[in-house]
């Protein structure tokens, strides 16, 4: 009778600590997942203001002569560059957030018009060590079906 009332005084130790872990876990990760989403929609948001203050980065006349000269040092050229390296950026991390799963990223950001506009960026050749492989193939296949 002893050891039963031993055993159950360890487990009355030790449940509220296990329940207490769980209970701290999920709220972190509701937590985490909530400030991830909230910075993904800050990211948006920096991208359509870019958009807006600079109208060209996503005009297909510009890009089409960009694509023609992307060596250009001038500073649309330059500017043009960085946006799309943020974009990717942006497209990167969506991919990650909603671990790949297409629905669920179309739901949150339009990535087939941005892979549209500017899979030339995308594709030279410096681009191929910039970003990981899963990501490449997943928006080289994006566009199928």
């Amino acid at each position: 009778m002893k050891k039963k009332n031993r055993a159950w005084e360890i487990i009355q130790f030790i449940l509220p600590i296990i329940i207490s872990v769980f209970i701290s876990y999920f709220i972190f990760n509701k937590q985490f997942n909530a400030d991830e989403k909230n910075r993904l929609n800050e990211n948006l948001n920096k991208l359509l203001d870019i958009n807006l203050q600079y109208p060209y980065v996503e005009d297909s006349l510009f890009i089409a002569r960009w694509n023609e000269n992307k060596n250009s040092n001038n500073d649309s050229s330059l500017r043009y560059q960085a946006y799309c390296e943020y974009a990717f950026n942006f497209l990167q991390n969506v991919s990650e957030y909603f671990n790949y799963n297409k629905s669920k990223i179309q739901s949150f950001v339009d990535m087939k018009d941005l892979i549209d506009q500017h899979k030339d960026w995308i594709n030279m050749p410096e681009q191929k060590g910039a970003y990981p492989k899963e990501f490449f193939e997943f928006i080289n296949k994006f566009n199928e079906k």
